[in-house]
């Protein structure tokens, strides 16, 4: 006989990276979108992202808008984007704020010293499966050789069409590979 109210945004606020590891050095790529509380896409949005260093320095990039955004069109390039220099090893946080409405998401990444083999994710970052498919590409460079099975997990009622989503790959270290 209980009841509970709960109040849900439509993905008001969304970042992604390029890559969840880095290494020092790295310029990280940073994607944002934003959607009023209707689900309806916002190409005005007055956004600030803060990155904060694993030793607490906080980093206030310029967001640039990539010009593509037009209400709720179909678009391969995000709404918004910026760039940062990474050096510092270790969690990096990071928090979009909409100023105009307070909302605010956080998210981390990750710079180590060494990794096995490097993954980053190309793909919109503002979707809307009703309108259209997408594509997503993945980029793996090995920094040592690698014979096996890489696996993408995704979410249960997403469709993947003509592709797969788990390859048997041999990568020999300093080869790449698109998947």
């Amino acid at each position: 006989g209980e009841q509970e109210k709960q109040e849900f945004y439509w993905g008001v606020l969304v970042i992604n990276t390029n890559k969840s590891i880095y290494l020092p050095g790295e310029i990280g790529y940073f994607q944002m979108g934003a959607l009023k509380n209707d689900g309806h896409t916002l190409c005005n949005a007055n956004l600030k992202i803060e990155i904060t260093t694993p030793d607490n320095i906080i980093f206030t990039p310029e967001i640039k808008n990539s010009e593509e955004c037009n209400g709720n069109n179909v678009t391969e390039k995000p709404d918004y984007f910026t760039y940062q220099k990474l050096d510092a090893v270790g969690l990096y946080k990071m928090s979009l704020i909409n100023l105009d409405n307070d909302f605010q998401i956080d998210d981390q990444f990750e710079v180590r010293e060494t990794v096995p083999f490097e993954v980053e994710r190309i793909g919109a970052t503002r979707i809307n499966p009703f309108k259209s498919d997408y594509i997503m590409t993945i980029k793996i460079k090995a920094n040592e050789d690698f014979n096996g099975e890489i696996k993408e997990t995704i979410p249960e009622n997403f469709e993947i069409i003509n592709s797969s989503t788990s390859w048997n790959i041999n990568l020999s270290k300093g080869e790449e590979k698109t998947l």
